[in-house]
């Protein structure tokens, strides 16, 4: 076979990570820094052609790469299966659990990406993620409610944090807001 992926040793981690929904993109990074030099349009080729059931449809649209992901493969990914969700009183414990991974990956993430804006920001690379921290803001008060816990953020505090890091609102209104959780 002259397939690139199907003569690598990571074979069978780079078919999990596109059936897991991993970008072309991304798989080729992890490769790269594995050391094994690929290109995302022939990890595509691979999918497409030696996946014997690919999880992962292309859609053709304004991004290269973008796709839909199987919801069988997506829960696989977080240790659930789709008929875990057809019982859900048997399988709660495990349904919760498989939430407040995929609520904890997708925050992690998240926060990844902002730090990055944040120090593009401060080396006047980019504009102040302001959108982007309003929804960190959102999936933190998720993922402390799947965690059981009743946490607010305090925008005075993480304001204060932000200026003490050296970040600039650039004009932007300060506004003071009151909580229990101080």
């Amino acid at each position: 076979m002259n397939c690139k992926v199907c003569n690598s040793e990571l074979q069978t981690d780079i078919d999990n990570k596109i059936l897991s929904g991993c970008s072309y993109n991304e798989i080729s990074n992890w490769c790269r820094e594995r050391g094994f030099k690929i290109s995302p349009p022939t990890i595509k080729r691979h999918a497409l052609s030696h996946l014997q059931n690919p999880k992962t449809k292309i859609v053709e649209g304004d991004r290269e790469g973008t796709k839909l992901v199987n919801f069988d493969a997506y829960c696989k990914s977080l240790g659930l299966s789709h008929e875990d969700f057809e019982n859900l009183e048997e399988n709660l414990e495990k349904v919760i659990y498989g939430s407040q991974k995929a609520i904890s990956i997708i925050l992690f993430k998240n926060l990844a990406l902002v730090n990055y804006k944040l120090s593009q920001n401060l080396n006047d690379l980019g504009s102040y993620p302001m959108e982007q921290i309003k929804g960190m803001r959102l999936l933190f008060e998720m993922y402390t409610r799947l965690l059981g816990l009743e946490m607010m953020v305090n925008e005075n505090k993480a304001i204060q944090y932000l200026e003490s890091l050296g970040h600039h609102f650039n004009g932007s209104k300060v506004i003071n807001v009151e909580s229990e959780n101080d």
